[in-house]
Formats: C-alpha cells, sequence, structure tokens
C-alpha cells in the first residue's frame, strides 16, 4: 500500500511503503489535485492536517482514503499507522477515511 504525506517521507521506506510527499506534485498542488492523484494512483492520503481533513470532508471532496492523524508525535504516528494498515488496510481500499489518536481509532465513509 502507498501512502501520500505532507511532511516527511523518512521512515516509511523501511517500512515497506512508499510515500510521496504532496510537495513532490508542486508548490501547493490543491485539495482537489492531490485526492485526484491520490486516488488514480491508489494511495492514501496522510494528514496531520486537521484544516485539510475538516475541509475535504465537509466539500465532499474525498475521492481517496485518508488517514488523519491529529496531535501525535512521529513515532506514535508510525505505530498507530501499522496498527490502521494491519485492522483496516481493506477499508482503505474501498476509500474509507480512518481518524485515529492513541487508543481510538475510527472507520468512517
Amino acid at each position: 500500500m502507498s501512502v501520500g504525506a505532507r511532511g516527511s517521507s523518512v521512515g516509511f521506506k523501511p517500512r515497506g511503503y512508499e510515500a510521496i510527499l504532496s510537495l513532490q506534485l508542486g508548490p501547493d498542488p490543491g485539495d482537489d489535485e492531490l485526492l485526484a492523484f491520490a486516488a488514480s494512483e491508489g494511495m492514501v492520503v496522510l494528514t496531520l492536517d486537521r484544516g485539510f481533513a475538516k475541509g475535504v470532508f465537509t466539500r465532499g471532496l474525498a475521492s481517496a482514503a485518508i488517514v488523519f492523524l491529529p496531535d501525535s508525535r512521529q513515532e506514535v504516528q508510525f505505530a498507530l499507522l501499522e496498527e490502521i494498515l494491519t485492522k483496516h488496510g481493506a477499508a482503505l481500499e474501498t476509500g474509507q477515511w480512518v481518524i485515529a489518536a492513541p487508543g481510538k481509532i475510527r472507520v468512517r465513509k
């Protein structure tokens, strides 16, 4: 499974994931283009940005699976991501959202 990330891609490849930073698509590709790219490539969008997640959801732009990891340190993020991919990978493959925090993971359509 591939993961599209906005921040650093360090740490994904050693864990067996492909990671593409949104900046690789241009200086500011915009939410629509980022989601369209992720959907066309079968990637999951990983975001820490509450505004991005809220905007995508409220505007009905969700065309790709999204993992939202608010307010967590990088080592916690990787642990959560491993748990999400293990337990909810099938949901992500169908384009669902996963919102995660330590001790709490929610899946939304």
